[in-house]
């Protein structure tokens, strides 16, 4: 589990960050450590700004590497880095694939001739 912070505009005095959790992939929003209020709608969250002022926010979809939070209407894009061992599954994915295609297209084609 990863905890990235985030900025949003209208909420500087609450500490807004996202919860990402590696194994499955899922995200939460924390609104001063705890997860945002849900709202009226599936997958709807109601955040109440600085001045007083409710705003609905709801996650999209997004890629591998990012999460897309939607904030009354604007769009912020939450990146977050590749993590060492998530590097290190990829460089050894790509080993086994590349072992496997070689034993695959070329050893056992010659061995059933």
């Amino acid at each position: 589990m990863a905890i990235y912070p985030l900025a949003l505009e209208g909420f500087e005095n609450q500490k807004m960050e996202v919860q990402d959790r590696l194994l499955f992939g899922s995200h939460k929003l924390l609104v001063d450590g705890e997860p945002a209020p849900k709202g009226a709608e599936k997958e709807e969250m109601v955040l109440t700004r600085d001045d007083g002022r409710q705003v609905t926010a709801r996650w999209q979809k997004s890629g591998l590497r990012r999460h897309i939070l939607e904030v009354d209407g604007k769009t912020i894009v939450v990146k977050r880095s590749a993590l060492w061992w998530e590097l290190l599954l990829w460089v050894g994915a790509m080993a086994v694939a590349l072992v496997l295609n070689t034993l695959v297209g070329g050893l056992l084609p010659g061995v059933f001739r």
